[in-house]
């Protein structure tokens, strides 16, 4: 997400999207954030965090920033906002089922030291999502491939997520 944290804005108004329009889509994410972090939560409390809810969120996000690509490309403001929507219902619902998994997982009495390896581990590719789509568009002039990358990398964690066992709960019987 740190593309879409850093470079969002810049990238849609160099694509020819007004300032208020861009602005809004910022706010629109951080409302549908919630709106993704609520329901995909319900989803991975009935469904299974990582099969479920984690692969599908790592899914909508990949599919985003193809939307987002896709907005550039043919200067489509329902693109973009299309593009908004399903970036912001993943946002920060992986933070979330993140941190259920890991619980899930190692338990309550590792919970703390996993995740915050685990998020931690997140907010550094973070990091490295915002500095290496700037070194890409000032060496190429463009966030396109940016963008490309970010859709694989969605792409690839949802599919290595899918694959994994699920894990259930404590005290629950384990899903299928």
């Amino acid at each position: 997400m740190g593309f879409v944290q850093t470079h969002f804005m810049a990238y849609a108004m160099d694509a020819g999207f007004d300032m208020i329009l861009v602005g809004s889509g910022m706010g629109g994410m951080g409302i549908m954030s919630v709106v993704g972090s609520l329901g995909l939560g319900l989803h991975s409390d009935r469904t299974g965090r990582r099969r479920g809810s984690l692969a599908l969120a790592y899914a909508l996000r990949a599919v985003g920033f193809v939307l987002l690509a896709g907005a550039g490309a043919l200067g489509s403001a329902s693109v973009l906002m299309a593009s908004v929507v399903v970036i912001g219902l993943s946002w920060a619902a992986t933070i979330s089922l993140t941190t259920a998994a890991c619980a899930d997982h190692w338990g309550r009495t590792a919970a703390g030291t996993v995740t915050g390896v685990a998020l931690g581990v997140m907010w550094l590719g973070n990091a490295v999502g915002a500095y290496m789509p700037a070194m890409t568009a000032t060496v190429g002039g463009s966030y396109t491939a940016a963008l490309w990358v970010n859709a694989a990398l969605g792409i690839a964690a949802a599919a290595l997520i899918r694959v994994g066992p699920e894990v259930a709960p404590a005290g629950t019987p384990a899903r299928a």
